[in-house]
């Protein structure tokens, strides 16, 4: 009931290499309608568990209020400051890195209760997959990790992940490890934003705060199996060019 194909959809016009193509699962209609069960009740409780700062699939939220937030951010630093960094991440494979292990030990901790855990560990971990090439299948094989994309759990579940480096960075935040950029004078610092999978860091002063950014994703890639690809981070520069900052963070 849990076998899918999964079709390489092209990324780009010229496709020399594997990652040019983004794998699509096409997921059995039978499992769709447990999937889709079990994804209706976790979006249910998302407002809850989920922060403000995630712009996607939560309810209430609307994605573009992230970009107008970013926009406007963007104005301010130009305006008011003389430096500043806007660093948008890029988690290598991100959907299909997700620890299994990890996932699980997030919602347990997140209050969701063991029957409702065991049933989104089981519709996970049983998943099996078979690539088509050409319009050809290969063999079927089990997965070890990751969220198949196109199975309607799988961006809430994503979430999930996703909201613990969240909470890192609040709580790095908090102790005074990282100082964002306030707007205006006014409010709470922004220290990121988060559109599921792709998250944007937003720094004061890139010199101090990059030591501790390179230390609480270290730790978040190693817990959850997403790893950056510091190669394709996408850095914004105010006023000063931070690039070779993001260079040293590769090494």
């Amino acid at each position: 009931m849990n076998d899918s194909f999964v079709c390489l959809i092209p990324k780009k016009d010229q496709r020399e290499k594997w990652t040019d193509y983004r794998p699509i699962s096409l997921i059995n209609c039978v499992y769709k309608l447990l999937s889709k069960v079990l994804a209706n009740r976790i979006r249910k409780v998302l407002p809850e568990v989920v922060e403000e700062n995630q712009c996607a699939f939560v309810e209430g939220c609307f994605i573009l209020d992230g970009v107008m937030i970013v926009s406007e951010l963007i104005s301010d630093l130009k305006l008011n400051r003389s430096m500043g960094l806007i660093l948008k991440l890029d988690f290598a494979k991100g959907f299909d890195s997700v620890s299994w292990v990890f996932l699980s030990k997030v919602m347990s901790s997140m209050g969701f209760n063991s029957s409702f855990c065991y049933w989104v560990h089981s519709c996970v971990s049983s998943a099996r997959i078979s690539v088509l090439v050409n319009g050809s299948s290969s063999g079927i094989f089990n997965l070890e990790r990751g969220l198949r994309q196109g199975d309607p759990l799988s961006p809430f579940l994503f979430l999930l992940v996703a909201e613990v480096l969240n909470k890192m960075i609040k709580y790095s935040l908090s102790n005074g490890n990282l100082k964002g950029i306030k707007i205006n004078n006014g409010g709470d610092p922004l220290t990121h934003i988060q559109f599921a999978d792709d998250t944007i860091l937003f720094g004061d002063n890139p010199l101090e705060e990059m030591a501790t950014w390179k230390s609480i994703l270290e730790q978040f890639g190693d817990a959850s199996g997403l790893k950056l690809n510091w190669t394709n981070a996408n850095c914004l520069e105010l006023m000063f060019l931070w690039m070779s900052l993001v260079r040293e963070l590769a090494l």
